[in-house]
């Protein structure tokens, strides 16, 4: 065979092959990411250390939700306020894994650093007050002196 054609084919079941590589979507982040994208009840939270009852979390039977969208954007609502909003980034490349947010209702807009897990249907997230420092949590403890919060959501149809 002539080495010229041969060089074609070589070439051409090297472009053949590499077309059928597709980007893995089955990633540890990608799937992290598509956990939490999505709509959230607050369900429980404690923060400075102290646990908040179900009437205060509640607000007269309105329930808090957490809305995360694929482009990292993130709205808290009651009932029809917005209480929050901003962008979320997250980092399971470590351990705890990172989720951070950025509420840009705030004046000046801040980080606020936390750490997160999710489930199925349940995502519980550890925040710590960024005037406390920009260091993250490392467990899920929430203290009055660094000004940290644990937030439990539960997945709700949107």
């Amino acid at each position: 065979m002539n080495p010229s054609l041969k060089l074609f084919f070589l070439l051409l079941l090297v472009v053949v092959a590499c077309d059928n590589k597709k980007p893995s979507t089955t990633s540890k982040s990608l799937n992290d990411f598509n956990k939490i994208v999505g709509r959230w009840g607050q369900i429980a939270v404690v923060i400075n250390g102290n646990d908040v009852p179900n009437g205060a979390i509640t607000q007269n039977g309105l329930i808090r939700y957490y809305t995360f969208k694929a482009d990292s954007t993130f709205t808290i609502t009651m009932n029809d306020s917005i209480r929050e909003e901003g962008r979320w980034s997250i980092n399971d490349k470590v351990s705890p894994k990172i989720f951070d947010h950025t509420d840009h209702l705030k004046d000046p807009p801040y980080v606020v650093p936390g750490i997160y897990e999710i489930g199925e249907d349940i995502f519980k997230i550890c925040i710590w007050d960024p005037k406390h420092g920009k260091e993250h949590p490392t467990k899920f403890v929430s203290k009055e002196e660094n000004g940290s919060w644990i937030i439990i959501l539960k997945r709700f149809p949107e």
